[in-house]
């Protein structure tokens, strides 16, 4: 599945395509899955296990909450640009899987929003969803490096995506100061 769909996208994919490149029968395939989604969300039920787990393990050793932004985001972008397939399935390929695959993406992230909640220094009164507004807007800057063949250059974008989450809650200044020392990054086209 992870090999089949940039190649191919959600809605063209077939069975067959996912067979033929696994190199099982179709009683094979459907010894493990009902269908194509099912298959699918499988594959994305692994690959954002496995990214929200070397995510937290990045973090935890971090107890500031700007440090935890910083490393957080880097690691993300870092895991996503070194694994294409998994950014692509994961900010790319999600919206057109169907509800299911939303919702587990909405968990995902909701995972990472409630980590970007907790503890922040920031001003009072921030909308509850503004954690998950802001890793609405990381999806979709990750799905416009992948769908301009540049997922390997996703780690230059660690600056922007810094910003974008310290910003609203400290304001520009403090967001600034903790960008200090970050590399500087390449607009996404």
């Amino acid at each position: 599945m992870l090999r089949v769909l940039p190649r191919r996208g959600y809605q063209a994919l077939t069975i067959g395509h996912v067979t033929g490149e696994a190199g099982v029968s179709r009683a094979a395939f459907y010894q493990q899955f009902p269908g194509k989604e099912e298959c699918f969300l499988a594959t994305y039920d692994v690959g954002a296990r496995w990214f929200c787990e070397e995510v937290e393990r990045a973090v935890a050793a971090e107890s500031e909450w700007r440090a935890r932004i910083r490393t957080g985001s880097a690691e993300a972008l870092r895991l996503l640009a070194t694994n294409p397939t998994v950014a692509h399935l994961m900010a790319v390929e999600v919206p057109q899987a169907g509800r299911a695959a939303r919702e587990r993406q909405q968990a995902m992230l909701a995972r990472f929003a409630t980590a970007i909640r907790e503890d922040h220094p920031g001003r009072e009164g921030l909308p509850d969803d503004l954690a998950d507004l802001l890793l609405g807007g990381a999806v979709s800057l990750i799905a416009r490096y992948v769908d301009s063949g540049r997922a390997e250059k996703l780690p230059e974008a660690t600056r922007l995506l810094v910003e974008y989450l310290l910003t609203p809650y400290i304001g520009v200044e403090e967001a600034q100061a903790a960008l200090a020392d970050l590399p500087g990054m390449e607009s996404p086209e």
